[in-house]
């Protein structure tokens, strides 16, 4: 009878991990890997709420180190909606057009990408832009003061839950228009 009743047990748990894995969160999470600190978050987030007031989501913000192991660590966890990196960081292993939602620019805006942050898109074959730089002065970073010792770059990853969002934010609220 307790060999029944620890399999139950352990069926229901199993279900209970499998339905909280399935379900869609109601927070937006940038993931910062760069040399901003984490007492710029609530900033961060206050002005996301004032720039998005509308939405229903949360907005969370995480920073770390621009270590390369710490990205790849977090993108293999499919963490964050929205992957704010130092351009240095982009490498095969994080920069790859079958993990990211590419970015549709006019073509007058993608004369300002540089070509580095075009990959070709395996479906269309076409070189597709899938990061962004990020303005210091934008919408969001520029309420913060903060100054950028090197180049920022947004991606969106593929595993995000709120990918429309995620690119409204970053074409709009961190990139120069």
């Amino acid at each position: 009878m307790g060999r029944f009743i620890s399999k139950i047990v352990i069926a229901l748990i199993f279900m209970l991990v499998l339905t909280g894995c399935g379900q869609k969160t109601d927070t937006l999470e940038i993931l910062f890997f760069t040399e901003i600190t984490e007492d710029t978050g609530d900033s961060l987030v206050n002005n996301l709420e004032q720039i998005y007031p509308e939405s229903a989501l949360k907005f969370k913000s995480e920073f770390y180190a621009s270590v390369y192991e710490r990205l790849i660590a977090e993108i293999a966890s499919h963490n964050g909606d929205i992957l704010i990196v130092e351009s240095n960081l982009l490498t095969p292993g994080s920069f790859d057009s079958e993990g990211l939602i590419p970015f549709e620019l006019t073509d007058e805006r993608k004369k300002d990408i540089p070509k580095e942050y075009f990959l070709k898109n395996e479906k269309t074959k076409k070189d597709t832009i899938y990061a962004l730089p990020i303005d210091e002065n934008s919408d969001l970073l520029g309420k913060l003061n903060i100054n950028l010792n090197s180049e920022l770059v947004a991606l969106v990853p593929i595993y995000s839950e709120h990918q429309d969002l995620a690119v409204q934010m970053v074409m709009e609220a961190l990139t120069a228009r």
